[in-house]
């Protein structure tokens, strides 16, 4: 769980930020919201699947799986570009935190 709350505090430095803006095309309200709130989806999807699949192979490769999903979805947010690219890099990495949770 500190994974997403960490997650959430880094973005929501760096959605305040001029460069974040000027990148983005000064985005909304809404797409903000959208870029900060589509990791906790992920997470809540896989969160509940998360213990069925410990059951299944283990908690060691659980938490290996969702590190590397984890770092993808950080990959494709570092080198996002735009919009649609930071939401999916956002939501894999969502992904990730819900099998680590």
């Amino acid at each position: 769980m500190a994974e997403r709350f960490f997650e959430n505090r880094v973005m929501s430095g760096i959605i305040t930020g001029p460069f974040f803006k000027a990148y983005f095309n000064n985005p909304s309200a809404l797409e903000i919201g959208t870029m900060v709130a589509i990791l906790e989806i992920g997470a809540f999807i896989t969160s509940l699947a998360s213990g069925r699949i410990g059951d299944i192979i283990g908690r060691r490769k659980t938490l290996f799986f969702g590190a590397v999903i984890f770092t993808l979805g950080g990959f494709v947010q570092t080198f996002s570009v735009g919009f649609w690219s930071m939401v999916t890099g956002r939501f894999v990495s969502g992904l990730g935190v819900g099998l680590l949770s």
